[in-house]
């Protein structure tokens, strides 16, 4: 458990709306640590919009972590921390209180749900299916269609939709696009046989495998083959077998965390791994992934997640909207990234024609 309080005053031109002199108050409750790739990127984001849309505002911001990767990995453990959560919810009361990734909605959601109440729960990057997740607390009155859903009671939020088949299409495209023509001259485009896919064991990597399968569930383009991983070992196996084999151009590592001697690694110590170790461009889901190291792709903008979901917040707190016109819905932004540090280290020369589509290059 660790708790982190900040207050933000914010002194710039009057644009926000009249409001009184008390700070507003927002509480986050993150489902990692406070360096996690995935959700520090997500709380940048709830912050920055607030500084915008609330320029001449006081923040009073509390930011609790639930340390769920390496720290408090038991369904115990987790629900002794939400417990001790809800303490700090109720001497705090925030106006708005923000779940980042599937840990934090697990336990807190189930306390904090209302009919109606004076503050809302916004949850970002929630990789469970949603439809489930409301089969349990029953906040959705009705789908507009099978992005966006009505929300009934005092929570709304952003799903994590990580665009897979966006990304591996693009891939098959910047790797192994190659002209070869049959006998009448026509063009035929040749593609890789095989997808592969690493997942880890842990129950977040698990949520996000099925995410994954519901994903590609019409995808017909290539065949997938999703790995899972259990321990540092095995991924030591899965990258050897990976540089042996022609027929895998490129490969998706997503094992979250795996164990090695007593310890947990997590995606910050095994990225590094990756590229020290893989002969194959490593795709990343996300931008926070290609910082860490990783080749690139089509990844979420993690950051803009987290402003999506602090617009849903703002909205509640002007009154310019009622709960059920804040709607759910993804994720929205994906950007195309390329790391040049990996490019170089694999020996990849990419044309300067494939340069045009790439949104980020990180160097």
């Amino acid at each position: 458990m660790h708790i982190l309080l900040f207050a933000l005053s914010l002194i710039a031109g009057s644009q926000g709306v009249t409001r009184s002199s008390n700070p507003i108050k927002i509480m986050i409750i993150s489902s990692y640590n406070e360096n996690d790739p995935c959700g520090a990127e997500q709380i940048k984001g709830i912050i920055k919009k607030f500084q915008t849309d609330f320029p001449s505002e006081s923040l009073n911001v509390q930011t609790l972590y639930m340390l769920g990767r390496k720290v408090n990995k038991t369904v115990s453990a987790r629900r002794a921390v939400a417990d001790s959560f809800y303490e700090e919810f109720k001497k705090f009361h925030p106006s708005v209180v923000f779940l980042t990734d599937d840990i934090a909605i697990d336990y807190m959601l189930p306390k904090l749900i209302r009919d109606t109440s004076d503050y809302i729960v916004v949850f970002s990057g929630m990789n469970r299916d949603v439809r489930k997740v409301d089969g349990r607390f029953h906040f959705i009155k009705s789908w507009m269609d099978n992005n966006k859903a009505i929300p009934s009671k005092n929570v709304t939020g952003v799903i994590e939709k990580i665009y897979i088949a966006l990304s591996i299409r693009y891939a098959i495209k910047f790797f192994d696009i190659r002209e070869v023509r049959d006998d009448s001259g026509e063009i035929k485009v040749v593609v890789p046989d095989t997808v592969l896919i690493l997942v880890g064991k842990d129950s977040v990597s698990q949520i996000v495998k099925r995410q994954i399968q519901r994903e590609l569930i019409n995808f017909k383009d290539i065949p997938i083959r999703i790995e899972e991983i259990r321990t540092f070992d095995e991924l030591l196996d899965a990258i050897k077998a990976l540089n042996k084999a022609p027929h895998i151009p490129f490969y998706y590592p997503l094992t979250l965390t795996v164990d090695s001697s007593g310890k947990t690694l997590s995606m910050t110590e095994l990225a590094e791994y990756y590229v020290k170790n893989a002969h194959k461009p490593d795709m990343a889901l996300n931008i926070s992934f290609t910082l860490l190291g990783m080749f690139g792709g089509v990844g979420l903008d993690f950051e803009y997640m987290g402003e999506m979901a602090a617009q849903k917040a703002i909205e509640f707190l002007k009154g310019t909207s009622k709960i059920e016109d804040i709607y759910i819905e993804n994720a929205s932004r994906v950007e195309v990234t390329l790391n040049i540090k990996r490019v170089e280290s694999l020996k990849i020369t990419i044309p300067f024609n494939k340069f045009v589509n790439i949104g980020k290059i990180v160097k």
